[in-house]
């Protein structure tokens, strides 16, 4: 059994980006953390507590445990002080391997958390911006269980 930690700026950002991974190590019996850095509070749509509420959600359908942070949305910067925070949920978790958002991201915030990640050599998972994949995982029978989690935020979820 490995110890997996998945870190996310912001809650939905491990369901949308490697949920589908997520949920099938944690069938293969691994024990499964998610860290989001922030509750979102500044997203376009839902609110800080909404959001909380369908993380909690999603990390019970998925059978893993959640951590959620509040270093301020749209704010993390990988500076001393938020290193330090991170260094001490690994050094308390101690993790096999540790999922990361990729450190040239479009999104400011996924762009920090990989800076502050990076000297750990994580598993940088798909950012916002066009890149050429190393891995890829085939999710095609966990799909609808992963779809599950992501319809969890249902304050993201808009009709185009």
């Amino acid at each position: 059994m490995k110890i997996v930690l998945a870190f996310g700026a912001h809650p939905d950002d491990i369901e949308w980006r490697i949920g589908g991974t997520l949920l099938l190590l944690s069938k293969l019996g691994h024990k499964i953390k998610i860290v989001d850095l922030t509750r979102g509070e500044k997203g376009s749509i839902g609110t800080a507590e909404e959001r909380v509420k369908e993380a909690e959600k999603s990390a019970k359908l998925f059978g893993v445990k959640r951590e959620i942070l509040d270093l301020g949305d749209m704010n993390i910067k990988a500076n001393q002080e938020n290193k330090n925070i991170i260094n001490g949920i690994l050094e308390k978790e101690k993790p096999d391997i540790i999922f990361s958002p990729f450190y040239k991201d479009q999104h400011h915030d996924h762009e920090e958390l990989g800076k502050i990640l990076k000297p750990y050599n994580p598993i940088f998972y798909l950012p916002h911006s066009p890149t050429n994949p190393t891995h890829i995982v085939d999710i095609s029978k966990i799909l609808k269980q992963r779809m599950e989690a992501v319809h969890c935020f249902k304050s993201q979820i808009t009709e185009q």
